[in-house]
């Protein structure tokens, strides 16, 4: 088996960087999103409306689904609640907004599951229709998508490393006669 070269060297280590970094953009995308459900997030209790199952078209497995339906305040309901005076009494109306949302989740969750049970959310008040399973926000851990970011990024260092020690050129091979 031929030694690589170190232009084959630098390649591993371009590709290893490319690897790592689209890790780190996904990471980067999900990391601030459990960010804006903790931070802005308001939690609710919805209701199972529906249970369903589809294929997914990239990797051909099933995918387990349901929908919710939830009451939200909006961001300008939650600062400001109208209050009616008629007679002797005061009495306030919170004004919500009654939202949809579809979530993926895991075929044990999917069986545990039932139409009409209910389940925690986080919405954003700015955007009601933006929900998050409680659950998977709570329990956010990528600790194995940051073990193979980590991964490729040393694979890339050890290939960084590997290259001025490798030679430039391949030696001819022998000319048999």
């Amino acid at each position: 088996m031929p030694k690589l070269v170190r232009n084959e060297w630098l390649l591993w280590a371009v590709v290893g960087l490319m690897f790592a970094g689209m890790l780190w953009g996904i990471l980067a995308i999900q990391g601030s999103e459990v960010r804006a459900f903790r931070n802005e997030g308001r939690e609710a209790t919805a209701t199972v409306v529906d249970k369903f199952t589809t294929r997914s078209s990239s990797t051909d497995s099933r995918e387990y689904n349901f929908e919710v339906t939830y009451m939200a305040k909006s961001a300008e309901a939650e600062d400001d609640t109208s209050v009616q005076q008629t007679g002797d009494f005061d009495f306030s109306i919170d004004v919500g907004t009654f939202s949809r949302a579809r979530f993926t989740v895991g075929a044990q969750t999917y069986d545990d599951t039932e139409i009409g049970d209910e389940v925690r959310i986080y919405y954003l008040p700015d955007d009601s229709t933006e929900a998050e399973l409680k659950s998977w926000v709570d329990g956010y851990n990528p600790i194995f998508l940051q073990g193979f970011m980590w991964f490729f990024v040393a694979t890339a260092v050890f290939c960084l490393i590997a290259a001025p020690f490798a030679p430039k050129t391949r030696d001819a091979a022998p000319l048999n006669a």
